[in-house]
């Protein structure tokens, strides 16, 4: 009876506690601000409309980059450097004849670390990955990332197929406002009678490349991160940057900041 009176109490301090209106949770506290070009972003509506996009209207972070609208950082720790980006690119044979693909190791490192593909995902080995779209569509090999927080592959066959030229991919899927990325984290909120808290990708990559948290604060693999309450409070987890300096801290008064359904 305790425990529950004590989690009935603490449901309703946490509806007082909402997240300001006039606020980006996600850049509170945030040293960084000056890093990135152009407005904050507040909206996902907002940055994608602001962000080039692809033959097939993905939003194209690489160009982004390119083009001096994003400066995420390489690692979470301030000052720290991340990997150089490794040239090497790597032609990969297709099944089909003309539709050949040319991975850039480049392109990749600059957002992932080595250690992030392999060898969990690819093996090491010239031939030793066989690697098809059926597979991919599975959710293998480069599926692991693309369409779930990078481009499907049924909406971006050129940037692969580099070849294929614009009208000869009008059967392809075209891209959707869909927000990739978007992971909903309830094993212990709903235990707790707590919202759920959905993690946006989106807002944090603005901010950092995919090896700042992947894979040293959080595998890359669905279910295989226990993110806890006790976790954070030992600065664990989502703490590494939610500390109260870099970004709003773990406290009563920031519950709903991420336990609200929509996410921080």
């Amino acid at each position: 009876m305790t425990a529950r009176l004590c989690a009935v109490v603490t449901v309703a301090l946490v509806g007082c506690a909402s997240p300001s209106e006039d606020r980006d949770v996600s850049r509170s506290a945030d040293p960084n601000e000056g890093r990135v070009g152009g407005p904050p972003y507040k909206s996902y509506e907002a940055l994608a409309q602001a962000l080039p996009k692809d033959a097939m209207g993905n939003l194209d972070w690489d160009a982004a980059v390119r083009d001096g609208l994003l400066d995420p950082l390489p690692a979470i720790d301030p000052g720290a450097s991340g990997m150089l980006s490794l040239p090497l690119d790597v032609p990969l044979d297709p099944h089909i004849p003309g539709l050949e693909v040319v991975f850039s190791h480049e392109t990749h490192t600059y957002w992932l670390s080595c250690d992030g593909c392999h060898p969990s995902i690819f093996a090491m080995q010239a031939g030793a990955n066989p690697i098809t779209m059926e597979k991919i569509y599975q959710g293998e090999y480069c599926g692991r990332c693309h369409g779930t927080v990078a481009f499907a592959a049924d909406t971006g066959c050129s940037r692969c197929h580099e070849r294929l030229a614009v009208k000869a991919v009008l059967l392809a899927t075209e891209a959707t406002d869909e927000v990739l990325g978007d992971i909903v984290m309830d094993r212990h909120s709903s235990a707790n009678y707590q919202p759920a808290v959905v993690f946006r990708h989106w807002k944090h990559r603005r901010h950092f490349r995919c090896s700042a948290c992947h894979p040293g604060v959080f595998e890359m693999r669905a279910g295989a991160n226990d993110n806890t309450m006790d976790a954070l409070l030992a600065g664990e987890s989502c703490a590494r940057c939610h500390d109260g300096l870099r970004a709003f801290g773990v406290a009563l008064e920031t519950c709903s900041d991420c336990h609200s359904g929509e996410g921080p």
